[in-house]
Formats: C-alpha cells, structure tokens, sequence
C-alpha cells in the first residue's frame, strides 16, 4: 500500500472535501501526473500535454519551481523503525 501525502492547499481542500463528503468518505487513487520515465511536471499544461487525453480532468494549482519526484520507502522490515529507500 502507498500512500501520497501532498502538501499543496487545493490538493488538501480537495481532499478535505472528500473526508467530508454527504456520502462518506470518498477515497481517491491518484498516480503521478506523468507517463512513466518522463519528468515531473511543472504546470497543469505539462500534464495535459503529457497525459494526451489520457485523463478526464487536471486540476490547476499554478506552476511551481522545480518538478520533484515522491521518495518511495519500504517499511516492512523485520527491524523495528528500518526504513529502506527504494527511489
């Protein structure tokens, strides 16, 4: 199980919005905003122009500076608190 925490505020209104939502919460499963092996975006133009029609919308929460790609650990290790990096 991976879990992306993001720190931009429309993501976590958006997600707040969700938590909150009349029927319950709804959960949302989000892959990186590129095609694997290309670099991370920087605008929402980046990703429609990469995804090609690949998703049904991008929400725009302006450009930022430097495109950083998730750090991925593994956890599951038999030591207590191992932390491995894997990317």
């Amino acid at each position: 199980v991976a879990v992306r925490v993001p720190s931009h505020p429309v993501a976590q209104a958006l997600l707040a919005a969700l938590e909150n939502h009349p029927r319950g919460f709804i959960p949302i499963a989000a892959p990186s905003a590129n095609t694997s092996g290309r670099p991370s975006p920087t605008s929402a133009r980046h990703v429609v122009h990469d995804l090609a029609g690949a998703v049904h919308a991008v929400i725009d929460g302006g450009e930022v500076e430097v495109g950083v790609e998730s750090t991925v650990v593994d956890c599951s290790g038999e030591d207590e608190g191992e932390v491995v990096i894997l990317r």
